[in-house]
């Protein structure tokens, strides 16, 4: 997937790259490459309490439009699944542990050779919560865009968007969006930052939107194997306040 980078980036990067660069590449994207990874995370919840969750984060990339066996041109598809557990110990729920909801993605994405891919296809909330205190236990579905530029050297910057509806549950008004800008700037000896929070506007109920900010910090040791420490505050909106720190383990090209 690295002839999917603009091709002036491509050949500046092969010229001067260690395969740990690439692999910077590729962990930055969103949709570029075969992903597992491991994100633990602890959250100290301002109002009084605090968190603990396991993200397992599975991605695959497949040379075919959405149905194995149809092609289209260069285009590809992206399939993500996000699993989460949590043990919430908060003031209005002690010691509550179990699965949260499940987020899945299906993108078809096209590359563009000026230096762009662009990704449509369909997100969806799976009711994977064990207990209402840790997530709404409502099969949501909706539309999902995505879109990366890697034409400047060094530099992406895209978003992912999803637009999510209650279809099956006991809370038939949920809708909502979430809109995650993605910025990532490679630094030299396979390090790098970026920022990827997901903003959630509410359709339906007030506060309408949730506004956290994050960092990681990330450094390639293999053209395999990346390694991520994360910082995320929240600005506005549910949980505002709340500080949460992780790890991203990240497992490329399995």
């Amino acid at each position: 997937m690295q002839r999917l980078l603009q091709p002036a980036q491509a050949a500046e990067r092969e010229a001067t790259a260690s395969p740990a660069d690439e692999a910077v590449d590729k962990a930055t994207h969103p949709f570029l490459t075969n992903t597992l990874q491991l994100q633990p995370a602890y959250i100290d919840i301002r109002d009084g309490g605090n968190a603990t969750q396991i993200l397992v984060r599975l991605g695959i990339v497949y040379p075919y439009f959405f149905i194995p066996g149809i092609k289209l041109a260069d285009t590809y598809s992206f399939a993500r699944l996000e699993m989460y557990g949590k043990s919430l110990n908060s003031t209005a729920s002690p010691n509550v542990v179990g699965l949260q909801d499940w987020n899945a993605l299906l993108l078809g994405v096209e590359p563009f050779r000026w230096g762009a891919q662009v990704g449509l296809g369909v997100a969806a909330t799976l009711p994977t919560a064990t207990n209402p205190a840790l997530d709404d236990q409502e099969l949501e579905l909706g539309p999902a865009i995505g879109a990366i530029i890697t034409r400047v050297p060094y530099l992406q910057i895209g978003a992912l968007v999803r637009i999510l509806f209650s279809v099956a549950g006991a809370k038939p008004d949920l809708g909502s969006a979430l809109v995650q800008p993605i910025i990532a700037y490679h630094l030299p000896k396979a390090f790098f930052f970026k920022t990827d929070g997901i903003m959630t506007f509410d359709f339906e109920k007030s506060p309408r939107a949730t506004v956290p900010v994050n960092l990681h910090l990330g450094h390639a040791f293999t053209a395999h194997l990346v390694l991520s420490a994360i910082i995320e505050v929240v600005t506005t909106g549910i949980g505002t306040r709340n500080v949460t720190a992780e790890l991203n383990l990240n497992y490329l090209d399995w």
